[in-house]
């Protein structure tokens, strides 16, 4: 079973969507690429292994087990990581805004290097293994009850940072947003790495690679791709293409990359 979902209205500028794999003992699970926003990944099946994998280098940095019931906030900035299941998958998955864990979570993203967190580390408290036995839409009630209870403690100051940074996600001109912003380039830069762990053209350079991936991994078309996204040609889009996944666009599109996959709203209910 695979579900995918829209977070409700009240959630919708901190959490993009939820996600759930469940899937049967030996059924391999694609890597996650470097990306700009979050996981806060629940295991709900059997042990789970993460493997971070730094992108200048093709050697294991860090490898966690994270047991059944356990649950972790994955960030890959400059590294990939790739998950070996234990037996039955189990996936429960909060996929959060390139802005969100600062301002939600209180954590500081130029703090953490890029392996896996847990939730115990980060302060978190909630009854997780109460989920396990749910259906999927009786899961996602608890999480945003959770999540909403969580915004309610907060306090959510620089709403409008928050926005221009998920906006420059999406595109828009870092000197536009830092103009609308009225802040210094200074001060928009130190604001960016402080709510993105990266600095901004790194993000912006990452952002446009994740929007060309999921066209690439939804079309099937390279040079669309590459070109709807201001690649210069598609041997730009190729060389940054190996940067953050080791492999080239055709090697991406084998059916081992594209189903089940962490990108395209195939599975959006």
């Amino acid at each position: 079973m695979q579900r995918r979902s829209a977070p409700s209205p009240a959630l919708a500028d901190w959490i993009a969507h939820f996600w759930c794999w469940q899937l049967s003992a030996g059924t391999p699970l694609p890597t996650l690429f470097p990306g700009t926003g979050g996981e806060l990944l629940l295991n709900l099946g059997d042990p789970l292994r993460i493997a971070t994998i730094p992108l200048d280098s093709q050697q294991t940095a860090n490898c966690l087990i994270v047991p059944k019931g356990e649950a972790v906030l994955l960030r890959p900035r400059r590294s990939r990581m790739t998950f070996i299941p234990q037996g039955e998958i189990d996936l429960l998955s909060i996929r959060l805004r390139s802005a969100t864990c600062f301002p939600l979570l209180g954590i500081a993203m130029d703090e953490l290097d890029d392996v896996p967190v847990s939730f115990t580390d980060m302060g978190l408290r909630w009854a997780i293994p109460e989920l396990i036995n749910l259906p999927y839409d009786m899961r996602i009630n608890r999480l945003e009850r959770w999540l909403l209870a969580i915004t309610d403690r907060c306090h959510l100051a620089n709403t409008a940072l928050i926005q221009a940074v998920n906006r420059l996600y999406y595109g828009d001109a870092f000197s536009t947003l830092r103009n609308q912003l009225g802040l210094t380039e200074r001060t928009m830069l130190r604001r960016v790495h402080q709510f993105t762990g990266v600095d901004a053209r790194y993000f912006c350079r990452t952002a446009r690679f994740q929007r060309t991936l999921r066209q690439l991994l939804t079309e099937g078309d390279v040079l669309n791709s590459a070109l709807n996204h201001g690649y210069y040609d598609q041997a730009h889009f190729i060389k940054t293409c190996r940067l953050y996944t080791g492999l080239t666009p055709t090697e991406l599109l084998k059916l081992q990359y594209r189903q089940p996959n962490y990108y395209t709203n195939a599975l959006a209910e």
